[in-house]
């Protein structure tokens, strides 16, 4: 039985379940959509597209609502920082380091991102972490853990390249949602999202003008939909649902909730991107279901 204290307030346990099922696959067929998108797209410059896709797409989706865009007095500041820390900081270092390691090891260690948040949401916020969340958390981070390469010190220059940006990126996501917590933004989450967006674009654009362009000439069709994907589909509903969950669940579960993305972004690594697949990924699932078991479920009393 779903814990009823772990269920969204004002919204059914059912709904909230859907949206983190649906949010899960979305940005676990992200990473092999994202490694094909930069092989053929500069990083700062891909991802400042795909934040001017937000930008007009979660608007869009708020006037729709009938939703006004203007954010509250005096929230600027706590905005353009919820920017830079969850759509600039995130976007750029994960997309940058997959141009050097495989889209599945990337989704692992971006994963990394829900023991930071936990450490920092006890600190920040006076969280607690139960014996049970404790217990998934560390089966969980285990799960990822088991798919990294056995040689992963004594890797090549790139891989530990590679392995250092996701960590900045995972640490970049996990202050923005702890910080997102921390405020508690007075505002819809779609309008709340798409100023995000609005104030890490400058950021990303500045970035890309010091990178060559895409030469059109040698993208491949791989490559321009695994960009047309990536760039919209996860970066609209996506980030709605993700800020939307980390309002109605505490930051650890939703966070733990989430580490089913990088089990499927290495099966769809595999899959669409011939990247392999062995006993450590299989290991990887066992552990992952267990500690989502752990968030999501208890025994209903008397039983």
């Amino acid at each position: 039985m779903i814990s009823a204290s772990l269920a969204p307030q004002g919204a059914s346990t059912r709904h909230a379940l859907a949206v983190l099922v649906f949010l899960t696959i979305i940005w676990g067929l992200n990473w092999p959509a994202m490694k094909l998108a930069v092989e053929g797209f500069p990083p700062w410059q891909f991802r400042a597209a795909c934040a001017l896709f937000g930008i007009f797409a979660l608007l869009a989706m708020a006037r729709m609502s009938g939703l006004s865009v203007r954010p509250p007095p005096g929230l600027w500041g706590k905005l353009a920082l919820s920017g830079i820390l969850n759509v600039a900081g995130w976007q750029v270092f994960s997309a940058s380091s997959l141009q050097y390691i495989d889209s599945g090891r990337g989704a692992i260690v971006a994963y990394t991102m829900p023991l930071m948040t936990a450490i920092m949401s006890v600190f920040i916020l006076g969280e607690r972490l139960s014996v049970r969340v404790t217990a998934a958390l560390l089966l969980g981070t285990a799960g990822m853990a088991l798919l990294l390469p056995d040689d992963i010190f004594g890797g090549s220059d790139r891989q530990l390249l590679g392995i250092g940006f996701m960590l900045l990126a995972a640490l970049s996501w996990g202050a923005g949602t702890v910080q997102l917590k921390y405020i508690k933004l007075p505002m819809p989450t779609s309008v709340a999202t798409a100023w995000f967006f609005v104030f890490a674009f400058p950021v990303q654009l500045i970035g890309g003008l010091f990178e060559t362009p895409p030469d059109w000439t040698t993208l491949t069709w791989p490559v321009v939909v695994g960009a047309i994907y990536a760039a919209t589909i996860p970066v609209a509903f996506g980030y709605w649902a993700w800020f939307r969950l980390v309002e109605v669940m505490p930051v650890t579960i939703a966070s733990i909730a989430t580490l089913a993305t990088p089990v499927l972004g290495v099966l769809s690594g595999a899959l669409l991107l011939n990247e392999p697949v062995g006993w450590r990924e299989i290991g990887s699932l066992l552990l992952v279901v267990v500690s989502l078991v752990l968030v999501l479920y208890r025994k209903a009393p008397g039983k």
